[in-house]
């Protein structure tokens, strides 16, 4: 099928457009389905806080449920924006962590640096 079309690509489209100058309604909507596709999302005039913590983040999906409650966002707005909060706090919260742990292990290795220097202290004087 696509044999066929190909050496009449040009004319066929020639012709659409043609018929869509004239008048044809279906032409006309399928050029300008073309030239300007539908639009499948609206941009959302809602304005997210920085997030720099996982509190943060909690911060910005209770400020999302409330402007669901005032009708500034439709539920289907507020879950995509609801998910993008949740996804921040999830990598914060990785980050988070980690900070914590490496401290953590710091802390531990200096303990056992500080038991083995007492015990060698210890052991040395007998």
């Amino acid at each position: 099928m696509e044999s066929l079309i190909d050496g009449e690509s040009e004319k066929i489209a020639r012709m659409a457009i043609e018929k869509a100058t004239t008048g044809d309604p279906a032409m006309l909507r399928l050029c300008m389905d073309r030239i300007m596709p539908p639009r499948r999302e609206l941009p959302v005039e809602f304005r997210l806080p920085r997030i720099e913590s996982a509190e943060d983040a909690a911060q910005a999906c209770a400020e999302i449920t409330e402007a669901i409650a005032c009708g500034y966002l439709t539920p289907g707005e507020a879950r995509k924006l609801l998910d993008v909060a949740q996804a921040l706090m999830h990598t914060l919260k990785a980050g988070e962590i980690t900070e914590r742990l490496t401290r953590l292990e710091a802390s531990v290795a200096q303990l056992v640096s500080g038991q083995a220097q007492t015990g060698a202290t210890n052991g040395s004087g007998r």
